[in-house]
């Protein structure tokens, strides 16, 4: 099954860049650090075969810029995503190592996430 450039590129920025975002709202990175971080998934998107000048993490101006336009024309949260997220966070309810009850896994999402697309 073809998979898309963008869809690609997209995941790439869910496993790399949101990550970058979501420490940053959290604890201290150094610039070099976030570019090195970066670099790392620049290649993993090389090794994936997404082409240069499609890939998000050639720098942080361009996975934010290429972040929030994929979120404006992909990401329209509704009643049934909000449902969807509600369960899977419901479903890791104390399991694991962590064994964080609901309410941290929601709060945890809220914060990671920011206000725009935790419902």
């Amino acid at each position: 099954v073809p998979i898309n450039v963008e869809d690609m590129a997209g995941t790439l920025c869910a496993f790399g860049f949101a990550c970058v975002q979501a420490m940053e709202s959290v604890l201290f990175t150094s610039q070099s650090d976030l570019d090195a971080y970066l670099h790392v998934w620049r290649y993993v998107g090389y090794l994936l075969g997404i082409p240069d000048e499609h890939n998000p993490c050639e720098s942080q101006r361009k996975s934010v810029a290429f972040t929030q336009s994929l979120f404006m024309h992909q990401m329209q949260p509704d009643e049934s995503s909000s449902k969807l997220c509600m369960h899977t966070l419901l479903s890791v309810s104390g399991r694991g190592v962590d064994r964080f009850d609901a309410e941290t896994h929601v709060s945890l999402a809220r914060l990671l996430m920011g206000p725009n697309y935790a419902a």
